[in-house]
């Protein structure tokens, strides 16, 4: 069954806005300038979509819950404007009137995890001018000013993990142009040290960490675009990699993730 949204389509989330135990999904319009909420009704069936206007460009959105109330909202990045742009749930599938959060105008996507161990969810987002800012939370909704890390090579993810086993949560990128894999380790307070990069496959455009073997250390998955492959590197638990595994894929790989395909507690790619 197909539903109507609005017009050239640059994102999509999938959450419970409205605490009935149902995925819902928000889409984001970038011709439009708007979001639609589309509400599940629990019978493989959706509500009519309702919009809500982003700001200039919106580009990507992740759902989280950004102030201290048990509502998920939605935080979507607008590559044209100077700000990201914060829709606050009200817990029922209705979200309140945007409100901004002062970025870059160049932001293009973005990641969401604790960088500086206060228990409040903090922004990370890469801009395309070759800058990742960091904009740390508060339970207020709210967010700090932002701090600028600058990075070396024009990427095409961003991403968090834990590579050195520190308990502080670390930066990954994959590097569109020289074919690369870069991790800032975090300070713990939101700030990063310099990136260390190693050589990936043709053209890596997405990445997804996870424990692939028993050594209890973080592994990455990287898609390859260009060589139609994935890259499998074990982590050494000191932000290095063993040399790459390649795995053939079908043409044009875009993303990746992990999960356990077949119950047997394995981790999996797909």
């Amino acid at each position: 069954m197909k539903y109507p949204v609005g017009d050239t389509l640059s994102g999509v989330v999938s959450a419970d806005f409205n605490h009935d135990n149902y995925m819902d999904v928000a889409v984001i319009n970038y011709d439009e300038v708007t979001v639609s909420v589309l509400i599940n009704l629990g019978n493989s069936t959706f509500k009519s979509q309702i919009k809500y206007v982003t700001g200039v460009g919106p580009r990507s959105l992740i759902s989280y819950n950004v102030d201290s109330d048990p509502n998920l909202d939605l935080v979507i990045i607008c590559q044209n404007d100077t700000n990201n742009i914060i829709l606050f749930g009200n817990g029922d599938g209705i979200f309140q009137d945007r409100v901004p959060c002062a970025t870059k105008k160049n932001a293009t996507f973005m990641t969401a995890a604790d960088f500086n161990n206060d228990n409040l969810l903090d922004l990370a987002v890469y801009n395309s001018d070759n800058s990742i800012s960091i904009l740390l939370g508060e339970a207020t909704g709210v967010f700090q000013n932002q701090m600028d890390f600058p990075v070396q090579m024009k990427a095409g993810f961003l991403g968090w993990a834990g590579f050195n086993n520190d308990t502080k949560l670390d930066l990954v990128l994959a590097n569109l142009e020289n074919n690369s894999v870069s991790i800032l380790l975090g300070n713990g307070d939101g700030s990063f040290k310099n990136q260390t990069s190693f050589l990936i496959g043709n053209r890596p455009v997405a990445l997804a960490s996870g424990y692939f073997n028993d050594d209890k250390i973080l592994d990455l998955a990287v898609v390859n675009l260009y060589g139609e492959n994935v890259s499998v590197l074990f982590g050494k638990g000191d932000r290095t990699f063993q040399a790459q595994i390649m795995y053939k894929t079908g043409a044009n790989p875009v993303s990746v993730v992990t999960v356990d395909l077949n119950n047997d507690t394995i981790t999996d790619l797909s």
